[in-house]
């Protein structure tokens, strides 16, 4: 890739238009002058802005390209033309900006912008369709091409003079090799793992054949002591000890056997006896039963005539509530209809005769109101007159306040006239003003552009300082989580030991308690069920306080749920303290970064980082904070300066910017004022005549008027116009009168015959319900005049005769089916006596109550052996497959991390990196060998001690001495050589570790005021050489030197509005 143009408009300190065409010097070196921050670096900025939309420097944001000095109109966009594998292609792009609006005041946001076109004419616009085709056209993403294009100040010297350490720093960007250092730490994190899975697994194993050391003697185990032996020893005794398990197993498996047999047997003659006994039970409920029936059935007997009676009571109730009571309800209604229906009449009648009294007095009111409307028509032809006189007087006042509005505007005209000619006096005075201001602050835009970059380095300072705060109070945080789970780690080891020790101590006595228990069952001359003998002289006793079995079986559980939590937890801590101390080194790095840019001592605190308890931790982040501390007040201090100088800086040019607008905004406003004073004087004479003419109209229209004025006109029009409607409003209204009195008799007349009908009607029912009721009473055996209600009981009393009624009535029906229910062979039965079988019951319980519990005893043992053999296969299993992985996995990362004994201590990611160093050096040599005369020649540097990381170190080989040296002895002018050819190496190998990509122009950026006349001349003659004839190489510098002796130039010219280029010396 070479360009052939640049176009750079807006951009950076480049206030208007400036095109470079480098087709007129298409290769060889060139020289850009210019003085310092006139804008000779952004010229690179430009071509990397175009090509992957981001300046060169990291602090060259993209909201900072637009120029300061360029006026608003002037948008802002670089444009390079560049040819690639001998096609040309364009690429324009505008930055994301603020600008001034073209209109009104204040800011407005300019969208980003770019268009790539293509050899074949196409097009492209979307942002991310460019980037990428840049990308894929060149070889090189925006790293890649700043570091094979530009050599920049400072940056080649501080790689020749760096350790090894920071060397993997500088190349882990370079060349990505951060994934190789990943891969280190993967392996050494699993290896620190598996390495504490193993000592894990190591000792819940050990606890697992502890149990079994009380059962060495009795079944021949075996069972060392587990302090004395290393955990390889206890490891290599587990195959053994499995299988003697197993046997062990094999035999008391028999033994349980035999016992189930005899507990079966038992189990069998209980079940008999238990048999009899609930049919010597069943029999005695059934005969209690028919006793107690027969006894019930006696009662009832008893007292059945009074029941008789209470039934013949509530029968006569409900038929009085069915058949009479309702008949005497209907006839009391009616009887009230009647008296309402009475009443209801005698006011409608009387309602009647005192509407017919009122409509004849309303028929006569109408006849009078009809008589005095007829006077009205004398008065509306007095009204139409009065009316046209109002709309006359009304268009006179309309011609008057036209006349009194014209004067005010006439006075207003005037008066605006003599204050716009004292304006246009003003301006004039205000334009001499700001034209003298405006010169006054003609660099405030580079002043700003200076300090807006200051301002950005400390504003990223302040930034990663906050990052690490945030970090470091995690890091506490972290610190803090990890020290209480040490603390719960301890009490959890204390609680597990007391938990084995009370276990052990329970299983102890729950042995010797049985032992008591047989014991118990043992009598003279008869052999002991375990020993065998017929004499117990010495019988063994019951423990006091002895657990069961279930609860043995409880705390042996605990035991085990303990160590389970407990090996958990410290594989959570191993795991902790890890992330914590690589935690640490990332955050103690950076800080260390920031502190050396502050010039700011940073401590040693990663000496002893290998193995931390809680204080050294604490102490760490004490050293630490004293340091971020001290870094604050260096960057508040730093930031109050610059922010003052910003401010100073942004008031300067917004007085400019403010005084220029100012200024622009001032002569059309001139220009204004003078059209205005010219109209309005036009416009006071024109409203002159107008007022003449209007007074003229007036007079001659006061002629025709008889009123004295508007007023008294229209008081007399709005008299008449009353007087004639209250007349017609008062015949209206008696005539509406009169309509609703006839309309009120006419409802009043239909409401009295309806009652008339209605009384009439409840005359007949009264008497026919009257007859019903005598009759239903006479039927019910009841005298005509007789108080029958006095045998109707309340709704109270009837529910509860009847509910007392129906429970005798269900009683009698129970008892007769339970008796027929009973067997005859249990009536009148004697019961058995059942305490015999229930003695024989309890005894056989008793025994076989002893027998479970002895075979339960011998379970729980057999259980436990089963149980440890089980889980000791399973452990024994994992902790095998996971020892081989552990020492593969060991084996690997001590070769990735440079931790063989004996060999050279260089990491994985420090190895891909030294091959990287190797090609690049040696590229750098075949220039170095030149320039130094022969004298030099750069190769590795060997490790002196094989503790220490190696792999990236540099020396320097003397041909003169015969003698490797350290690259820091060289002079200034051969560290300049030397690191001039470190980063063209470097730039030959990034270019073929990117495809072998073609990229024919290269910026130089370095401090050629090192070299004499000699070296100077050396290197010129090497970078002329690695023009190769088709490479463009630029040379950035202000030094007199260079401009003496590099022809053509291009020279920036810096300006208070302004920075300029032009090439010179191309003739």
């Amino acid at each position: 890739m070479k360009p052939r143009k640049l176009i750079l408009q807006a951009f950076g300190p480049y206030a208007g238009t400036e095109e470079i065409d480098f087709t007129c010097y298409p290769s060889g070196l060139f020289l850009i002058s210019g003085d310092t921050g006139s804008g000779k670096t952004t010229i690179f900025d430009a071509i990397c802005f175009a090509l992957y939309d981001t300046a060169s420097g990291s602090w060259r944001q993209t909201r900072y390209l637009r120029s300061d000095y360029a006026p608003p109109a002037l948008p802002t966009f670089v444009s390079l033309e560049f040819e690639h594998q001998g096609k040309i292609y364009t690429v324009r792009r505008s930055p994301a900006y603020q600008r001034e609006k073209l209109r009104g005041d204040g800011l407005t946001d300019q969208p980003a912008e770019v268009e790539l076109t293509l050899p074949d004419g196409r097009v492209l616009t979307r942002k991310s369709d460019v980037n990428a085709e840049i990308e894929k056209l060149l070889g090189l993403d925006v790293t890649q091409f700043r570091q094979i294009a530009m050599i920049a100040q400072g940056e080649f010297r501080n790689l020749l003079n760096a350790s090894s350490r920071d060397r993997i720093d500088i190349f882990r960007r370079i060349f990505a090799t951060e994934q190789y250092l990943q891969v280190q730490e993967a392996l050494r994190t699993e290896a620190g793992r598996l390495s504490a899975e193993v000592q894990m697994q190591t000792a819940i194993l050990i606890r697992t054949l502890s149990p079994l050391s009380e059962y060495s003697e009795q079944y021949a185990l075996g069972i060392p002591q587990f302090e004395a032996i290393q955990a390889d020893e206890v490891r290599a005794t587990v195959p053994l000890l499995l299988e003697k398990l197993q046997q062990v197993l094999e035999i008391t498996a028999k033994e349980l056997s035999n016992r189930e047999s005899k507990i079966s047997r038992k189990e069998e003659q209980q079940r008999q006896l238990l048999q009899q006994e609930q049919k010597a039970a069943a029999h005695n409920e059934k005969v209690k039963r028919w006793h107690r029936l027969t006894a019930q059935q006696k009662v009832l007997q008893d007292s059945k005539e009074t029941a008789e009676l209470d039934a013949k009571r509530l029968a006569l109730t409900q038929r009085i509530r069915r058949e009479i009571l309702p008949l005497a309800t209907e006839l009391e209604r009616l009887q009230a209809e009647a008296a309402e229906l009475e009443s209801d009449l005698k006011q409608t009648t009387a309602a009647v005769a005192a509407t017919t009294i009122q409509l004849a007095a309303a028929t006569a009111a109408v006849q009078t109101a009809r008589e005095s409307a007829q006077k009205t028509s004398g008065l509306r032809a007095a009204v139409v007159k009065l009316e046209a006189e109002v709309e006359l007087w009304q268009r006179q006042v309309e011609t008057l306040e036209q006349i009194n509005q014209k004067t005010k505007l006439r006075d207003n005209k005037s008066h605006r006239l003599t204050a716009v000619e004292q304006e246009i006096k003003s301006g004039q005075a205000r334009q001499v003003e700001l034209q003298a201001a405006i010169e006054q602050d003609q660099k405030a835009g580079e002043e700003l552009q200076i300090a807006r970059h200051r301002r950005e380095q400390i504003l990223q300072q302040i930034s990663d300082w906050e990052q690490l705060q945030c970090r470091q109070k995690d890091l506490e945080t972290d610190a803090q989580a990890l020290a209480d789970k040490e603390r719960q780690q301890q009490k959890l080891i204390q609680q597990l030991k007391l938990a084995q020790d009370r276990y052990q101590a329970a299983y102890a006595l729950y042995l010797a308690n049985q032992a008591g228990l047989l014991a118990q069952e043992l009598k003279a001359d008869q052999p002991c069920p375990v020993c065998g003998s017929t004499s117990h002289p010495d019988k063994a006793v019951l423990q006091e306080g002895a657990l069961t079995a279930e609860e043995v079986e409880a705390l042996s559980v605990q035991a085990q749920e303990l160590a389970g939590l407990s090996s958990v937890q410290l594989k959570d801590i191993e795991l902790s303290s890890t992330h914590w101390q690589k935690e640490l080194a990332q955050i103690s790095d950076r800080l260390e970064q920031l502190a050396t840019s502050l010039s700011i001592d940073f401590p040693d605190i990663l000496s002893a980082a290998e193995s931390l308890s809680a204080d050294d931790r604490q102490l760490i982040l004490k050293q630490l904070q004293l340091v971020a501390v001290s870094c604050q007040e260096a960057l508040v201090c730093s930031k109050t300066k610059i922010e003052h100088e910003l401010t100073l800086a942004e008031q300067k040019l917004s007085r400019r910017e403010t005084n220029f607008a100012a200024l622009k905004a001032l002569q059309p406003q001139l220009s204004k004022l003078e059209q205005q004073n010219q109209e309005l004087k036009t416009e006071v004479s024109k409203l002159d005549l107008e007022l003449a003419g209007l007074k003229d109209v007036a007079a001659e229209r006061q002629k025709n008027l008889t009123m004295s004025d508007a007023d008294a006109a229209r008081n007399k029009l709005e008299q008449l116009s009353s007087t004639i409607a209250e007349l017609e409003s008062r015949l209206k209204a008696t005539e509406t009168e009169q309509s609703q009195l006839q309309l009120a008799q006419q409802k009043q007349q239909t409401r009295q015959e309806e009652l008339a009908a209605r009384q009439q009607k409840n005359r007949a029912e009264l008497a026919t319900a009257a007859d019903r009721l005598a009759t239903k009473i006479k039927t019910a055996g009841f005298a005509p005049d007789s108080p029958w209600r006095d045998s109707l009981l309340d709704e109270e009393a009837e529910t509860a005769l009847a509910e007392q009624v129906a429970a005798r009535k269900s009683q009698e029906e129970l008892l007769k089916h339970d008796l027929a229910q009973i067997e005859p062979q249990y009536r009148q039965q004697e019961l058995i006596d059942q305490d015999a079988l229930t003695a024989a019951v309890e005894a056989a319980s008793a025994e076989l109550k002893q027998q479970r519990a002895d075979h339960g005893a011998y379970k729980l043992h057999t259980d436990k052996l089963r149980r440890i053999r089980t889980d000791l296969q399973q452990q024994w299993s994992e902790l095998d497959e996971l020892t081989q992985d552990e020492a593969r996995v060991r084996y690997l990362s001590d070769v990735a991390n440079g931790r063989i004994a004996g060999a050279e201590k260089i990491s994985f990611e420090a190895w891909i990196q030294a091959w990287h160093f190797a090609r690049i050096i040696k590229r750098a040599n075949y220039r170095f060998h030149d320039l130094s005369n022969g004298q030099y020649r750069l190769v590795h540097g060997s490790a002196e001690d094989l503790r220490a990381q190696s792999g990236l170190d540099l020396a320097v080989l003397d041909y003169h001495t015969g003698k490797i040296r350290p690259v820091s002895t060289l002079s200034g002018g051969e560290t300049f050589n030397a690191a001039l050819c470190l980063a063209l190496g470097l730039s030959d190998v990034i270019m073929e570790y990117a495809g072998g990509v073609e990229l024919d122009i290269l910026f130089i950026d370095e401090g050629f005021d090192n070299l004499d006349e000699h070296f100077l001349q050396l290197t010129m003659e090497t970078l002329l050489e690695l023009s190769e004839g088709k490479r463009l190489i630029g040379i950035i510098s202000h030094t007199s030197i260079l401009k003496d002796n590099i022809s053509p130039q291009l020279q920036v010219k810096s300006t208070p509005g302004g920075s300029s280029i032009n090439w010179s010396g191309l003739g």
